[in-house]
């Protein structure tokens, strides 16, 4: 039986995870920003109001987190990095659970959640349907390069 359990993200915690990152993931983060990975992980690390990530055992299987984009009208940016333990179908069942309930949180939190998605991280997507955001069906340019990126998006009921 997997023990999965999800805390507050440290810095340490992102190394783990920088270590063990998807390919796609890498990718979509220096598609959408410009920036190295590494870079762009510290980046939306120091710029979020929450982050989190899920370990697997002792396996970290994601870091996440939500960037506040207007406080005032209650909408931030929901992103996230995963590892390659969600190649495991066990562990990203775990995972889709445990998720979930961090995005009805983060929606506590914020009423409107959104953000991007590469439109070439596949897994990404999938993710994204299975927690209950809506995304968008025609890509459209996005990020410095204008690589085609999916909206999606999470209102509170």
């Amino acid at each position: 039986m997997i023990k999965a359990f999800i805390h507050e993200a440290t810095m340490e915690d992102m190394g783990r995870v920088i270590a063990f990152a998807r390919d796609a993931d890498k990718e979509e983060a220096e598609a959408m920003t410009g920036k190295p990975f590494v870079e762009a992980l510290v980046q939306s690390y120091r710029c979020s109001s929450h982050c989190w990530v899920g370990y697997a055992d002792i396996m970290p299987v994601c870091l996440f987190g939500v960037a506040p984009i207007n406080s005032f009208a209650g909408t931030a940016a929901p992103w996230m990095i995963g590892t390659t333990a969600l190649d495991d179908q066990m562990v990203a069942r775990k995972f889709v659970r445990e998720n979930g309930a961090m995005v009805a949180q983060m929606n506590e939190l914020y009423h409107h959640l959104y953000n991007w998605v590469d439109a070439r991280n596949v897994a990404a997507i999938r993710w994204l349907k299975w927690l209950g955001f809506e995304v968008g069906e025609a890509p459209a340019p996005f990020g410095p390069e204008g690589l085609p990126f999916h909206y999606f998006e999470k209102r509170r009921a």
